[in-house]
């Protein structure tokens, strides 16, 4: 890549940054070691697949890409047919033009490819900046209608290692994560303001959009979460009834017709095919896993009462394993340490159940609660691999990890850390 290039894309990404931090007011002195950090984590992955994996997924979509833009640069208009329909490049059998949702990413990174002239890591800054916009989005919305747990927001969805980690770079949970961030950015305010701006509904759409191509499984479960959590307020704020565990029944009765909607949108939604995908997908990974590595089931079949018996193991694995009793590699030490960290924080959170229960937004937390619930038991019985559920798990676990320490006790913990490192000033 040209240095010139190179250079010029630098101090645009630069100077839009300060742009946007000059802006800030309560949050100014964290947006920039935020978008730092986040930048570094792009950049640092493709150092760990270049260096530690011998190459991988964030560099077959790459030169996938640059297949793509070869191509745009000797026929634009073949290359739009192409990049607008649902098909890869005539010839090309890499599992980045194979595979729907790959291509999808493959296609999006190609754009990039042409801006950079071919600058992988120019590209993975621009990937991290974009994923980044989207926690900020969210974070900041947070603050303006939770300011109580600001600091929960910020170390949940700004800081929080592995979540940084893998939604940065040149990866499919990079942008993933960016639009998901943004819609739940966008039902807050909606939620709290009670009307629609017409350019955030416009990028949630965009955004829902997004996330259906690269993570289809996320919108699945976060959309028909949201709508519930509508109409049950719709329903209540005229039904007078009080009692939380009404409330919850309710919701969950409201919940069918919104899962019943999605089972139609998706092949693999589907009753007949739902339940195989999962056992086939586990045995999948079972089989090209070591032993020691991968978190066994009970018998787990394709059956709804198989499923459930395993979903305490799929909780509790997908959301605090690997324990530090299970680990070997430097890397997976950083996780099983992370995931003390979680226990830790989630037996602290538990003393405060009470408090939640008799919250004004219980019903947020609830359902907040049942997205997380269901996409861990899910996403863990469907990849029991602990290297691979640990990138896998950020469509849950920075939501998780927000839950369990939005309370005094966490938030006290973290507010004196903040003040100590200048992080945030309200």
């Amino acid at each position: 890549m040209n240095a010139l290039i190179l250079l010029a894309h630098l101090l645009l990404l630069g100077g839009l940054s300060f742009a946007l931090a000059r802006k800030e007011t309560s949050l100014r002195n964290v947006f920039i070691p935020a978008l730092v950090i986040k930048v570094l984590a792009g950049i640092f992955l493709g150092l760990v697949y270049q260096h530690y994996y011998s190459g991988g997924d964030t560099f077959v979509y790459f030169n996938d890409a640059g297949r793509f833009a070869h191509l745009a640069r000797q026929d634009f208009a073949e290359y739009l047919r192409i990049v607008v329909s649902g098909k890869g490049l005539p010839g090309e059998t890499t599992f980045g033009m194979d595979e729907p949702r790959a291509l999808f990413l493959v296609k999006i990174t190609s754009v990039f490819h042409l801006i950079t002239g071919g600058g992988y890591w120019v590209t993975a800054i621009y990937f991290s900046v974009l994923s980044f916009l989207g926690s900020w989005y969210l974070v900041k919305k947070i603050v303006l209608y939770f300011p109580e747990v600001a600091p929960s927001a910020i170390i949940a969805f700004l800081f929080f290692p592995s979540v940084v980690f893998w939604t940065s770079g040149v990866i499919k949970e990079s942008i993933a994560m960016g639009a998901l961030y943004f819609l739940a950015g966008f039902f807050l305010e909606t939620w709290v303001t009670r009307s629609i701006r017409i350019w955030p509904l416009v990028l949630a759409l965009i955004s829902l959009w997004v996330t259906w191509k690269l993570k289809y499984y996320f919108t699945a479960v976060f959309a028909p979460v949201a709508i519930t959590t509508f109409v049950h307020r719709y329903i209540t704020e005229r039904w007078r009834g009080r009692n939380f565990v009404m409330q919850a029944g309710l919701w969950l009765l409201i919940l069918v017709i919104p899962v019943t909607a999605v089972t139609f949108l998706h092949p693999n939604f589907s009753p007949q095919r739902f339940l195989s995908v999962i056992v086939e997908n586990n045995r999948a990974f079972m089989a090209l896993s070591d032993p020691n590595d991968v978190i066994h089931f009970f018998e787990l079949e394709t059956d709804l009462m198989s499923v459930l018996k395993n979903a305490p193991l799929a909780v509790v694995s997908g959301l605090f394993r690997p324990g530090v009793w299970e680990v070997e590699t430097a890397f997976q030490w950083i996780i099983a340490i992370e995931n003390l960290a979680i226990v830790m924080l989630t037996v602290l959170s538990l003393t405060m159940w009470k408090t939640a229960v008799e919250s004004k937004n219980r019903m947020l937390v609830f359902a907040l609660l049942v997205y997380i619930l269901v996409l861990c038991v899910f996403i863990t019985l469907s990849t029991p691999n602990f290297g691979t559920l640990t990138r896998y798990r950020v469509g849950y676990l920075p939501f998780f990890l927000f839950l369990v320490t939005s309370n005094k006790k966490a938030l006290s913990v973290i507010q004196r850390t903040a003040r100590r490192l200048v992080l945030y000033k309200r």
